[in-house]
């Protein structure tokens, strides 16, 4: 089942993560995408923090999609930790979208 929105909580430079946070029916998923990842999905990178709100803001739904995969493809007794997705997660979503037919 698809994870619905839910709300960007922080950049953190030093780690070069976003922390956002995603719902499962009436749970909260934290969940975290790397710098490169988002950079990945805007089709840009070497950005300062100051613009990585709008860079993600920019790319939500696509973001947000990749959380979705990533918490739908983990054992069902390992739904509870923090989902990660990386720029590998985004590489595989785009092969499986392909592989199905989708641009």
């Amino acid at each position: 089942m698809p994870l619905s929105s839910g709300q960007l909580v922080e950049y953190d430079d030093a780690r070069r993560i976003f922390m956002f946070t995603m719902r499962n029916r009436d749970e909260t998923v934290q969940c975290e995408i790397s710098s490169s990842a988002v950079d990945d999905l805007a089709g840009r990178s070497s950005i300062g923090p100051d613009a990585r709100k709008a860079q993600f803001l920019a790319v939500r739904h696509e973001i947000e999609r990749a959380a979705s995969a990533v918490f739908d493809s983990r054992p069902d007794d390992d739904q509870g930790g923090v989902v990660r997705i990386f720029a590998k997660h985004l590489e595989r979503q785009r092969q499986s979208r392909h592989a199905d037919g989708h641009r």
